[in-house]
């Protein structure tokens, strides 16, 4: 599943047929993230600085797009792909 997260509930509900699922979709299914605690630093020290950017340009709107997939492997005790991509992303 695909989520476009806002940080926002109104409006956020995907219609019937779209395959990314909003805010409200993840809070009625009850996801979090959870991250070991340096990468949750990483990640949201790059969020911030992605704030201050778009700030900086006057631009208003931010999304935080989030893919959940393989979970059986999480589960399991192996890294999930998705947080080695945001690993990767966070460090260049």
């Amino acid at each position: 599943a695909q989520f476009d997260l806002k940080g926002s509930t109104r409006g956020r509900k995907a219609k019937a047929g779209e395959s990314v699922l909003k805010d409200n979709d993840w809070t009625e299914q009850g996801r979090k993230v959870e991250l070991p605690v340096g990468l949750k630093r990483r990640v949201n020290s790059a969020v911030e600085d992605d704030a201050r950017f778009l700030a900086a340009q006057g631009v208003l709107d931010y999304s935080l797009l989030i893919g959940v997939h393989d979970t059986q492997a999480a589960h399991k005790g192996r890294l999930c792909r998705g947080v080695e991509l945001v690993t990767k992303a966070v460090q260049h």
